[in-house]
């Protein structure tokens, strides 16, 4: 799948509310959703519930409150297809996200036709394990994103791989360092879509499995595919290699 699929193959309609959690490649896979989508003419609101870099080519909207937000998104979006909103400006060129239920209410701008949010860090890691306040996604998502990275297949489990291995080592049940197979990306994946679906009841579950590119043996998609069938809380299941072009 090449990157101008992305909003088709995600299901994406009018008016979504987009929240993207996990690891290995979810930042691109959101950046690369919202060029999509703000080139076709939308006009693409990209957010925050926990902290992102900050995106230095593109119009930037703090809101210490709803109504300032709002505003602050009326006024740029005037001007370009695609905003960042965040809540503050932190050290590091980092941004504080916003409240989660901040979306629902956004979304009902007349400006704005999408929102995408990212829900959770991951360091860089193609993997990750949760602590208990993550991820938060908004409350009025309409599609779930779950991600994780394929690169991490055949890899020890280690903090070189996996953000928080301890955690992703109770998730997963696989013991520090000891071989990542496929069952142990699957029952991730599955504690991810339960995550997200606790905090997001009404959202459409897509997986992605990213960085297929880094699988020699393609026999692992269908694998992966087989042990997904049927699961009852997905809407359809995505293997992509999202890269910046």
């Amino acid at each position: 799948m090449n990157n101008q699929q992305l909003k088709s193959s995600l299901g994406i309609l009018e008016k979504e509310i987009v929240s993207i959690y996990g690891a290995g490649g979810k930042s691109t896979l959101l950046r690369l959703l919202a060029e999509e989508l703000s080139g076709d003419g939308r006009k693409v609101v990209v957010t925050t519930t926990t902290k992102i870099y900050q995106h230095p080519d593109l119009p930037l909207v703090l809101g210490l409150n709803l109504q300032e937000a709002a505003n602050g998104l009326k006024n740029n979006l005037a001007g370009s297809p695609l905003v960042i909103l965040a809540g503050e400006l932190l050290q590091g060129y980092k941004l504080k996200g916003i409240d989660p239920s901040w979306p629902g209410r956004l979304i009902e701008e007349p400006e704005v036709s999408c929102i995408l949010a990212e829900c959770d860090g991951a360091a860089g890691r193609p993997l990750k394990g949760y602590a208990p306040y993550e991820p938060v996604l908004p409350p009025d998502s309409s599609i779930a994103v779950p991600v994780l990275g394929l690169s991490s297949l055949g890899a020890i489990l280690d903090s070189e791989r996996v953000h928080r291995p301890a955690l992703f080592s109770e998730m997963a049940g696989i013991k520090m360092g000891e071989i990542i197979k496929i069952e142990h990306l699957i029952r991730s994946m599955k504690r991810m879509i339960e995550l997200g679906r606790r905090q997001a009841p009404r959202a459409r579950v897509v997986p992605v499995f990213n960085q297929v590119d880094q699988v020699s043996d393609k026999r692992v998609i269908k694998r992966i595919a087989g042990f997904m069938a049927g699961y009852p809380e997905v809407d359809r299941l995505l293997f992509v290699s999202a890269r910046q072009p």
